[in-house]
């Protein structure tokens, strides 16, 4: 008994591991089921495709049937007044041709044309008398225009003869190569000997520096500036050495008593400083005023000193040198008293120097009481 026991608990054993394995196999199967159930369902068929594009297709068909027969029912509802208004303009077209016939309306079409001409003929009037009260306008601002310009010119034309007046004089006086910029000093107190000296070397300067300066003011776009001082030099020597042979054909006595300053003229500092200052810059009407007055005022300046030297030195004066005669006197007496004889200190040297600055003092106190007046 106790064997068949045993041997009904080892088959019993037996059935239940091979229930196990078996239920341990089965749900594999079941997983296998289960994942061919969700491919089958996730590939689908072409025709349940075809199914899906036919109903889309449907679906568009209907909208554009739809969109159709509502534009159909919009148009049904517009024709009545489409029909209305094409009645109502063969009617009024049918009754102006039965108002108006051809003829007339040819002829209103005529005058038409023609009341349009006379629009187009009055507009070009009025273009051309507008354009020519602007031209009338023009011209009268050119009048004025020309007026007022020839009035600034005669304006300027009397600014200018004043600014060439004043510069004739300022260069005589408020100038003067010898009182004022002190010039030409050498010949003022070396040849002021003679009255005659000073008046033909101050004749001298006067016209080398006239024409000097004239020809440097003509030549001034010419002129390299830097040999500007060589051919000051040339030109004033070239006219120098002329006047030398005027002088010494017919006033010998003057040319011998001037001696090496009438050749000494070409290298003037007064006429070198006109050229330099003045004529390089200015006009030939301009400069020749200047030159004008520069050499006056120069030859001005000698014959004082020339004159004071030889009559207070020698009580004469003696105009040989141009042909002519000695007038003097041998002592200067009052009632038979001599007052004043013969100071021979005014022809030698001190006496140029004492001349000059007895000259410069005079001149000195007259500027300064003319700005006092013009100060009170």
């Amino acid at each position: 008994m106790a064997i068949d026991d045993d041997k009904k608990i080892i088959s019993d054993k037996k059935i239940s591991s091979l229930e196990s394995a078996s239920g341990a196999i089965m749900p594999k199967s079941d997983v296998v089921m289960e994942n061919k159930e969700e491919l089958a369902k996730k590939t689908i068929s072409p025709k349940d495709n075809i199914d899906k594009t036919t109903e889309s297709k449907d679906i568009e068909t209907e909208k554009k049937s739809e969109d159709l027969s509502i534009k159909a029912e919009f148009i049904k509802n517009k024709l009545p007044n489409i029909e209305t208004s094409a009645k109502e303009e063969t009617i009024s077209q049918k009754e102006l041709s039965t108002s108006f016939s051809k003829d007339e309306v040819s002829a209103v079409s005529k005058n038409v044309d023609v009341y349009k001409q006379d629009i187009e003929v009055q507009e070009s009037k009025t273009d051309i008398l507008t354009e020519k009260q602007k031209n009338t306008k023009i011209e009268k601002e050119e009048s004025v225009l020309d007026t007022e310009s020839i009035e600034a010119d005669v304006v300027l034309d009397k600014k200018d003869e004043n600014n060439n007046i004043k510069d004739f004089l300022s260069a005589m006086f408020s100038n003067n190569p010898v009182f004022v910029l002190m010039l030409g000093l050498g010949p003022a107190l070396a040849v002021t000997t003679k009255l005659t000296n000073g008046i033909g070397l101050g004749l001298i300067v006067l016209l080398t520096t006239l024409l000097s300066n004239v020809v440097v003011s003509a030549l001034k776009g010419f002129i390299p500036a830097k040999i500007r001082l060589p051919f000051y030099l040339t030109i004033t020597g070239s006219f120098v050495s002329v006047i030398i042979i005027f002088v010494k054909i017919f006033l010998p006595d003057l040319a011998t008593s001037l001696g090496i300053f009438l050749p000494l003229t070409a290298v003037n500092s007064v006429i070198l400083e006109r050229t330099e200052v003045f004529a390089c810059k200015k006009k030939i009407t301009d400069t020749i005023l200047n030159s004008l007055g520069t050499g006056i005022g120069f030859m001005s300046v000698l014959v004082f000193i020339s004159f004071i030297r030889e009559f207070f030195g020698t009580l004469q004066l003696d105009f040989s040198d141009f042909g002519l005669g000695v007038y003097g006197f041998e002592k200067i007496s009052i009632l038979g008293i001599p007052i004043y004889e013969q100071a021979k200190m005014f022809v030698m040297p001190v006496g140029a120097f004492l001349t000059l600055g007895l000259l410069l003092a005079v001149k000195q106190a007259i500027h300064n009481y003319s700005n006092k007046n013009i100060e009170d």
